[in-house]
């Protein structure tokens, strides 16, 4: 397979994966992009006679080294990237233009370290949302509070959040129809009363103008606010609350996971309202709770000066 072959199937290959596979857009992207590495890597190996005869025929040992060494990517990244290959193999053969996958049956193994999810304590919460009245916000203030309220009380992802529209909440603001990955839709439940109040009165408020933009969170010119521009005022609200630590919408969904499991919610009501396929990647979040019990049963040590 040449690179040139790699680059002419990606108009296509991003079709296949956005509208056979239902991935969302940042996925689509991302397959695409992880392609474009593939292809680099093909030429790379074409260049040097010691790889090119490593890259015909058993070429996936050669990329994954080529990807830590050359491209410096851990093993998080390595593995999505070798997952974008397989899905570009499997679906060459679906077209017959493979007679099979060289990367089955056996595949790559990349064992992930193992590392628990880092919630945002309480603390920085509360500074955050209190910055959002300062002067550095401005006047997208009331709007940033509503979303990173909503991101702690319900764990939507950040696409999720700037994918909802006005007529996704209900009227009275309990509940939010969310479109998650794989098109998948589910509905968050909001418990909070003031949130409540808050999402019906901007609801309300944006669907009396006579030009209603059906967007529930926008930008300064009025469009629909992207993931990269909140996770910038993410930044600048973080800088101008003086927290130290990086705070991302990621770990706002970690946060809302952790505060879930640790009020005592099931945890297969957690993995309905995060939109988890599989119940293990919901468990995490216990192991979170049970080690901050024991860092708190650590310090109280009951038994201590008797």
């Amino acid at each position: 397979m040449s690179p040139e072959t790699v680059i002419a199937s990606l108009a296509e290959f991003e079709t296949y994966v956005g509208a056979a596979l239902g991935r969302s857009q940042h996925t689509t992207k991302a397959y695409v992009s992880d392609m474009r590495g593939f292809a680099a890597f093909l030429r790379q190996a074409s260049d040097d006679s010691a790889n090119s005869a490593t890259a015909r025929q058993d070429f996936a040992p050669s990329y994954l080294t080529w990807l830590r060494n050359d491209r410096r990517n851990g093993a998080a990244t390595s593995k999505r990237k070798m997952a974008s290959l397989h899905a570009y193999f499997l679906w060459l053969v679906r077209l017959g233009r493979l007679e099979r996958s060289p990367l089955e049956p056996k595949g790559i193994y990349i064992k992930l370290p193992k590392r628990l999810p880092r919630a945002v304590p309480r603390s920085e919460v509360r500074r955050l949302l209190q910055g959002c009245s300062g002067d550095e916000v401005g006047t997208m203030g009331d709007q940033m509070a509503l979303a990173l309220q909503l991101l702690v009380a319900t764990g939507v992802r950040i696409g999720e959040l700037c994918a909802i529209n006005i007529e996704d909440v209900a009227p009275d603001g309990t509940a939010i129809c969310i479109r998650g990955k794989g098109n998948r839709e589910r509905t968050v439940f909001v418990s909070n009363h003031d949130l409540q109040v808050s999402l019906a009165q901007v609801c309300l408020q944006r669907s009396q103008r006579s030009s209603p933009i059906p967007a529930l969170f926008i930008n300064r010119r009025r469009h629909r606010l992207t993931p990269q521009t909140f996770r910038l005022r993410l930044h600048r609200l973080q800088v101008s609350s003086a927290l130290t630590s990086r705070i991302t919408p990621h770990r706002l969904r970690h946060t809302a996971a952790t505060l879930l499991i640790e009020a005592g919610v099931d945890i297969r009501f957690v993995q309905r309202l995060l939109g988890h396929a599989s119940i293990s990647t919901t468990e995490i979040y216990t192991q979170v709770v049970d080690e901050s019990l024991r860092n708190a049963l650590l310090r109280a040590d009951t038994l201590r000066g008797l």
